[in-house]
């Protein structure tokens, strides 16, 4: 992860980063965000399966269901897997590939 982050900081310096382990800590800074009516990220960019696919799933399907005020961010969704039932679970989620 501190690659990923050094990677972003070069190449986009003035891009602000906001970094979550735990993706229920992600959700509750955007709520607390859009709460406060303050600027939500450019785009979320989750790990599908960390620290675990129920976490990463349910960030995802949170954030895209159609009742959701965050449908419209862009999420960029990393994972190792070559699942091909993942990658349908994605799609099936809001995320295409």
């Amino acid at each position: 992860m501190d690659a990923l982050k050094g990677s972003f900081k070069n190449s986009l310096p003035t891009l602000p980063l906001v970094h979550f382990s735990e993706p229920s800590r992600a959700l509750t800074y955007l709520q607390q965000c859009a709460r406060d009516q303050q600027r939500l990220p450019q785009m979320v960019l989750n790990n599908l399966y960390l620290p675990n696919l129920d976490d990463g799933l349910h960030l995802l399907t949170s954030l895209k269901e159609p009742a959701s005020f965050f449908r419209h961010l862009p999420i960029v969704l990393m994972s190792a897997s070559i699942q091909v039932q993942d990658r349908q679970e994605v799609n099936r989620r809001g995320v295409g590939t």
